[in-house]
């Protein structure tokens, strides 16, 4: 595969991220009736960038919501290296997943996800088959219904950008 192993630790992280409105970058906001509406718009379709791919379908009765994560090697073919799901912990009134993971410096990631007006801030924990545990903080900036930024910095936010993509829906 192209990746580094820096762009692997981040791009399962990727599959993090759920939920944009459908309206232009503009989240839905979490209702007690339906809290994973603003998912919508992410279900169908593929979102790529250069080096990986994401896709998203709805789980039994819409409680939650499946993620899978390409990576794309250099003769252009997509391979099955993660996937997630994620739900809304009415407990804890937040979204919460988790992603397994192949073929990674890690095995599994925590995730909790939140709004914060047209960005979504996932704050991810990985876990590597020694125990080993990171935390990681990404961004997605919404610039339109079918692309966003991607930014990935180690610790929070106030830390430097390790990486950045651009993602778009095809």
């Amino acid at each position: 595969m192209r990746l580094s192993l820096s762009h692997r630790v981040a791009a399962i992280g990727l599959a993090a991220v759920f939920f944009i409105s459908p309206a232009v970058a503009q989240p839905a906001a979490a209702s007690s009736d339906d809290p994973l509406a603003g998912c919508e718009h992410l279900i169908g379709g593929t979102w790529t960038s250069n080096s990986s791919d994401h896709t998203f379908e709805w789980g039994v009765g819409r409680k939650y919501v499946i993620a899978n994560s390409y990576f794309v090697d250099e003769a252009g073919e997509a391979k099955l290296v993660g996937q997630g799901l994620w739900y809304w912990d009415p407990a804890a009134e937040t979204i919460k997943g988790i992603s397994l993971a192949i073929d990674m410096p890690f095995d599994v990631m925590e995730m909790r996800s939140r709004f914060e007006d047209d960005r979504l801030i996932n704050e991810l924990t990985t876990i590597a088959s020694d125990g080993t545990k990171s935390a990681y903080i990404e961004t997605w900036d919404f610039t339109d219904a079918d692309t966003y930024e991607w930014n990935l910095h180690q610790g929070d936010l106030d830390d430097p950008v390790m990486m950045s993509d651009t993602y778009t829906r095809r």
